[in-house]
């Protein structure tokens, strides 16, 4: 094996490693997920769960990284700011907003994103690599995903569904804030002590709220709700989370939030192949602009790639 000595993944891999898990298997099988879980847990229990979880499994791998807890109470306070922006009202209004609405018009409304990323950089960021051709990737990315859902979009909302659609528009400024935020507060920060204190705060402020607002609780017994839970709390909570705070450490906040343009790619193949819906041409060719808008975002940071 003398031939593997000084091998090293490039920091261009090693990125977009990141990028995929978290788009592909982390944040963009959520949707799916909470739909299954609401079925037998109410919005509010799913996301404690899923964050107490998540917390849990932090504090246990933290010390594998030798990971310092800072004491600095100005340096907490912004992560508890980070923990409460980028997780705690994002996780319990989207599973709230998945009761009244189709994961479809979620995927769309979490795919605005990178529109308020690239509008909050332009007021918060230095951000050199801002131009033309990142605009046009973030609109390409946008139209892709609408017309993914082309044909299960309704334009007639009710007015039940107006809250929940502006949740989830919420939802999007704070994944766009907590990006941002974290780029101009955290650069010499690990990441791992951002995940880990960050949803620890969402944790407590979960279960508080829990407690407060509910006097019974129900825990899972259905084994496709653990199931949902707990994939959602490794994959896209404790291990989706590192590696989020990771890559925003690496790119830009507008590249890293094309992350969401993911979402509508991964309903389309899980209804495809869990669901049993047709596969459509305005399905295909929507992915494809989103794949396209991807590329087209990230071609400088190839270039640089060593």
């Amino acid at each position: 094996m003398h031939f593997m000595k000084g091998f090293r993944i490039s920091n261009f891999y090693k990125e977009w490693g990141a990028f995929f898990i978290i788009s592909f298997l982390g944040f963009g099988t959520s949707f799916f997920w909470i739909k299954v879980a609401l079925r037998e847990l109410t919005a509010l229990e799913l996301a404690t769960y899923r964050i107490t979880i998540a917390s849990i499994a932090l504090w246990c791998i933290t010390p594998l990284f030798r990971v310092k807890i800072p004491t600095n109470i100005k340096l907490l306070a912004k992560i508890t700011f980070l923990g409460v922006i980028g997780t705690f009202f994002p996780f319990m209004l989207t599973a709230w907003a998945e009761v009244y609405i189709s994961s479809s018009v979620a995927g769309i409304l979490n795919s605005l994103t990178p529109i308020f990323t690239i509008i909050l950089s332009v007021f918060f960021l230095p951000d050199k690599e801002l131009n033309t051709k990142l605009i046009l990737s973030v609109i390409l990315g946008f139209l892709g995903a609408l017309l993914i859902f082309a044909d299960k979009l309704n334009v007639d909302s009710e007015m039940e569904m107006i809250l929940p659609e502006l949740a989830l528009i919420f939802c999007a400024l704070c994944y766009a804030t907590q990006a941002v935020y974290a780029k101009i507060h955290f650069k010499e920060q690990n990441f791992i002590t951002l995940a880990v204190l960050s949803t620890t705060t969402a944790a407590i402020l979960f279960w508080i709220t829990l407690l407060m607002s509910q006097k019974e609780i129900t825990f899972p017994q259905e084994t496709s709700t653990i199931i949902a839970i707990l994939w959602m709390a490794i994959v896209a909570s404790t291990i989706s989370l590192i590696l989020l705070y990771y890559l925003i450490k690496s790119w830009t906040p507008t590249r890293v939030s094309f992350i969401t343009y993911a979402v509508p790619i991964i309903a389309m193949f899980l209804g495809v192949a869990v669901l049993g819906e047709q596969l459509k041409a305005h399905m295909i060719i929507g992915a494809i602009i989103i794949i396209a808008s991807i590329i087209l975002s990230n071609q400088k940071l190839k270039r640089k790639a060593k």
